[in-house]
């Protein structure tokens, strides 16, 4: 059994057998964050976003990043990992600042 402590009070809490990671920030707030896969697709699909409202294809984004045409559709698509020095280049080839990336939510309610 856990101890979630609070300024008030102490409370006892079991987490569910079911649940395999569970922690007290998602406890309390009701909020599940996103695990590392989902994080990635999110940023993928965010990047994917950004292009399409620049109305850049694929191979424009490819020409102006130095980055094969295949290995940016797989990163953007599939939620695949990706390095700090991609997503610098990527930012360069869209103009845009690599903050504009991280624009989307980091939890889901539960």
């Amino acid at each position: 059994m856990m101890q979630i402590y609070s300024k008030k009070q102490s409370v006892a809490y079991k987490p569910p057998k079911n649940i395999i990671f569970f922690s007290i920030f998602e406890y309390q707030t009701g909020i599940r964050m996103l695990t590392d896969e989902e994080f990635l697709k999110k940023l993928g699909e965010r990047i994917n976003q950004l292009r399409q409202e620049q109305e850049m294809s694929f191979q424009d984004l490819a020409h102006k990043t130095g980055i094969d045409k295949g290995n940016l559709v797989k990163l953007t698509s599939t939620g695949s990992n990706i390095t700090l020095t991609t997503l610098l280049k990527i930012s360069r080839g869209l103009n845009t600042p690599i903050s504009d990336f991280f624009d989307f939510e980091y939890g889901l309610k539960k």
